[in-house]
């Protein structure tokens, strides 16, 4: 699918990146276009992607980790040590471009009340929220519980994930 980049943020990987530290010169492959951390309209679908689950004009987010959906790992459920994952910005072009291409199983629906400044932050929320050594990805961490809020600088509270709900399965293997 092709995401139409409205909003992104700026994360620590992106700032090794900028930097061109020892971590980056070891692991990034340019030319690269980075960054992972976004928020956008739907723009174009992908083969057997249906217009009724994304319907034109859709405002979305992406996990950032595409994995594979085949090996053993992913097939028990721990897609987040995937033998074969590729991360957006890192491994392939990332959201500091006009437009992003994502794999559909990646992809969360953003309710059009949530402000995209809000919405390209929803990475570091599952990163926060996932326990040291835990069996789970940071996507599937990221649910905020609804007595929880996250409160911008705006003063207004937005509950459970601010507006962000996950379409597609992370294991049905990859329509972009």
């Amino acid at each position: 699918m092709l995401v139409n980049a409205r909003a992104a943020a700026i994360c620590g990987t992106d700032v090794h990146i900028y930097n061109w530290d020892p971590w980056a010169a070891g692991r990034i492959r340019p030319p690269l276009i980075f960054g992972h951390e976004f928020c956008g309209e739907i723009c174009e679908l992908g083969e057997g992607v249906s217009k009724k689950e994304f319907p034109p004009s859709t405002l979305a987010t992406a996990e950032g980790h595409f994995v594979c959906g085949k090996c053993e790992f992913c097939r028990t459920g721990q897609g987040h040590v995937c033998e074969k994952v590729v991360i957006i910005g890192v491994d392939v072009s990332g959201c500091f471009a006009q437009y992003v291409r994502v794999p559909k199983e990646n992809v969360w629906v953003v309710d059009p009340d949530t402000p995209i400044e809000v919405a390209c932050v929803h990475d570091p929320s599952g990163t926060l929220s996932t326990p040291p050594l835990s069996t789970r990805s940071p996507a599937q961490a990221a649910y905020i519980p609804p007595t929880s809020a996250i409160t911008p600088r705006s003063g207004k509270k937005y509950g459970r994930r601010p507006g962000i709900q996950r379409k597609g399965s992370r294991h049905s293997g990859g329509n972009d």
